[in-house]
């Protein structure tokens, strides 16, 4: 419900008063030692796999962040999915990578592997 209120009201502002606006969709942001824990052997099953496709590490967080805030927007608003580069992903990062030249550098298989 939250979501779709504070875009609407983006969407306002842009259309309104013509302001650059970015409505950026956050995964499951997790640090490593997190996304391990929500990952473990003890975990359902489901609950892990959701955690592996839609990891945002801190790393790749901050990047869209900045990327998202420097962006030229050839429209406004727009609206991105904000995961890591996961095996496993199922939010499509198309337009991310399109819209403000995100690109991740991070994946939830190769970071539990380490």
């Amino acid at each position: 419900m939250s979501e779709v209120a504070c875009e609407g009201l983006t969407n306002f502002y842009a259309d309104r008063y013509g302001i650059e606006a970015v409505n950026v969709r956050i995964g499951w942001y997790m640090s490593e030692a997190d996304l391990r824990t929500n990952t473990g052997d003890d975990v359902e099953p489901g609950r892990a796999r959701f955690a592996r496709s839609t990891w945002l590490g801190p790393r790749d967080c901050r990047d869209l962040f900045r990327r998202a805030a420097l962006a030229d927007l050839p429209e406004s608003p727009v609206t991105v999915n904000a995961v890591s580069r996961n095996d496993e992903r199922f939010y499509s990062l198309t337009e991310t990578i399109r819209v403000i030249g995100y690109q991740p550098r991070d994946n939830a298989a190769e970071t539990l592997a380490e």
